[in-house]
């Protein structure tokens, strides 16, 4: 009869575990006679998954074990505990437990990344089941804002859904959003000239945009708390912070995109905006009209701005969720 230790060496054990042997007998070490995961203790030690989700944060590490730290000679009944860990990872019933987990070098998109490219899983997986799982996991790491590994989760399997994944890293649902804003800001001639009459007159505007930069970065990031765990090293604070960085970034640079052609293409045909030449005869790529460089700006910083804030009509997704 096993008597359960404290949960700190709980921890400590499970993280030792390296063969089935270790997993055994960590079963019975960490949850000894506890009421609580009776049940479970039969279904980590049986060879099929259970559907439920774990009741507990050790409960949790060893079925994280189970499908990760243990190479089992039948590749089926790993898999089955690696799909299970991976509904895991996707599940909101679990956000508390890896937020624990966190704190013991657990990452749950860590653990997607390498369950899918673990050949003991993927070659047990039809080619049709395994675009399945792959859309649905760069779609779940998009929603994280965890961008950079669903370009690497996406880059490593990009011949089995090469247009979603391409598609979606270019994050629709934000620029469909931005070419909302624009077509906001196009809606009236006042709002055409106000870029360039508030530069001549005031420099409200160079405070302005800055402001407006501020505070969608702001907004991405109380957007992308929401869908992460708590942080506990700088490291992790750093990952933090980047990603709605980064999100940012892409969506200024779709909005500059947008705001070139409305600038050069669409306002001129409308017989509105700057113009984009001073001297036509003397004409550069570069020879603008300070006006231009103003609209150019003002116009795509403020479609960004209207677009994310769009977001808030949307609570479930996030702005770099797919569409």
């Amino acid at each position: 009869m096993g008597v359960q230790v404290e949960f700190g060496d709980s921890m400590e054990i499970i993280k030792g575990i390296h063969t089935s042997e270790d997993f055994e007998g960590a079963v019975w070490t960490v949850l000894g006679d506890s009421l609580r995961d009776r049940d479970w203790k039969q279904k980590l030690l049986s060879d099929d998954a259970p559907e439920s989700a774990p009741p507990s944060s050790e409960c949790a590490f060893l079925a994280r074990q189970k499908a990760l730290a243990i190479h089992w000679d039948s590749r089926d009944k790993q898999a089955k505990w690696q799909n299970y860990w991976l509904s895991c990872c996707r599940s909101s019933k679990c956000d508390y437990f890896f937020a624990v987990l966190l704190q013991h070098g657990v990452d749950r998109e860590q653990d997607i990344l390498a369950i899918l490219s673990d050949p003991s899983f993927t070659e047990q997986v039809d080619p049709g089941g395994l675009a399945h799982y792959l859309r649905l996991h760069i779609s779940y790491l998009l929603r994280r804002y965890s961008w950079c590994r669903a370009r690497q989760l996406w880059w490593a399997h990009r011949s089995q859904v090469p247009l979603f994944g391409l598609v979606n890293l270019l994050l629709p649902r934000l620029f469909g959003s931005i070419l909302l804003g624009m077509v906001l800001l196009l809606s009236s001639q006042e709002v055409w000239e106000l870029p360039t009459r508030l530069a001549h007159t005031t420099p409200a505007l160079y405070i302005l945009l800055p402001t407006m930069l501020l505070a969608s970065a702001l907004y991405l990031l109380s957007e992308h708390s929401k869908h992460t765990e708590y942080r506990h090293t700088w490291r992790q604070w750093r990952e933090l912070l980047s990603r709605p960085g980064l999100v940012l970034l892409i969506g200024l640079v779709e909005s500059l995109a947008i705001s070139t052609i409305v600038v050069l293409l669409v306002m001129p045909a409308l017989g509105v905006g700057p113009g984009p030449l001073e001297n036509p005869i003397d004409a550069t790529p570069f020879a603008m009209s300070p006006g231009f460089w103003v609209t150019w700006a003002s116009f795509a910083i403020a479609a960004l701005f209207i677009g994310i804030f769009l977001q808030i009509f949307w609570e479930k997704e996030t702005a770099a969720e797919p569409l």
